[in-house]
């Protein structure tokens, strides 16, 4: 868990972006956030989930993903969504907007159906 300081920052950021940062991922444990700018509109937030870490990017000021993920869309519950993968580490990628907040989401050493069910849970409105 973030230590004290680090806990009201982001708090604070989360209450700029009106995010929930503890629940954003079903069934994750929040390990570790810090807050990227000072506008308090940016995240960077590590989740345990089933063992796994889960890194999420959140932010009010622009995407945040690597620009090579963000050349062609696929479609997921009717949302835009880019995604990526590294196949030899089970590694995923994804990146969307949703409610004017951006998020890049990355899983390392995960299954491919546990990854898909948590990009379905976040983009759910």
């Amino acid at each position: 868990m973030p230590d004290q300081e680090t806990e009201t920052s982001l708090e604070k950021c989360g209450q700029t972006l009106g995010l929930d940062f503890k629940n954003l991922i079903q069934g994750g444990t929040l390990k570790k956030g810090e807050v990227s700018d000072t506008d308090d509109k940016t995240a960077t937030l590590n989740y345990e989930v089933d063992g796994n870490l889960v890194a999420l990017e959140v932010s009010a000021s622009g995407q945040q993903a690597p620009k090579e993920l963000l050349k062609e869309a696929s479609r997921v519950d009717k949302k835009e969504v880019y995604l990526g993968e590294n196949g030899k580490e089970n590694c995923f990628y994804a990146a969307f907007e949703k409610d004017g907040i951006y998020y890049y989401l990355t899983a390392n050493h995960m299954e491919r159906d546990t990854f898909e069910g948590l990009l379905e849970e976040m983009l759910k409105d």
